[in-house]
């Protein structure tokens, strides 16, 4: 018989259940520091240019500017391109990363707890019928 999956074990092991959201806590806090990290390292562009003083950003302006990182990486994947930065790695890997590391700026720079959301939705995921493999099989559930 299989290892049961990690829905399964959630929903029926005690241990399974604080083993996970212990986990997933560490995934919290890691996430939460790279992001004040990352946020740290992007500071000046949170700064106006000509007074050093901070700036609201604007946030649609900030979105689309993870948006247009994905747009990026699905060009690279595209052409199957190597980035032009980091000749050594994937352009797919590297707009990925930009996007992540615009996302994470962004989070930490609007005061936003992404990491406590992932690790909220990650456990409300484990709990979603919807997302249980016998109703994904379903005629309508849910395919990826």
């Amino acid at each position: 018989m299989s290892e049961p999956t990690a829905r399964q074990a959630y929903r029926t092991d005690e241990a399974s259940r604080a083993r996970i959201e212990a986990g997933l806590e560490d995934i919290r806090l890691r996430l939460a520091g790279i992001a004040e990290m990352i946020h740290a390292l992007n500071r000046e562009w949170w700064l106006d240019l000509e007074t050093g003083q901070p700036v609201q950003r604007n946030v649609g302006e900030s979105l689309m500017l993870i948006v247009s990182e994905l747009g990026e990486a699905m060009e690279a994947h595209r052409r199957q391109a190597r980035d032009s930065h980091l000749p050594g790695r994937p352009g797919l890997e590297v707009e990925l990363a930009d996007a992540l590391i615009r996302l994470l700026d962004f989070c930490h720079g609007y005061g936003l707890d992404l990491a406590g959301a992932v690790r909220d939705k990650l456990l409300y995921n484990l709990t979603r019928p919807d997302h249980d493999v016998a109703r994904r099989r379903l005629p309508g559930g849910k395919r990826i």
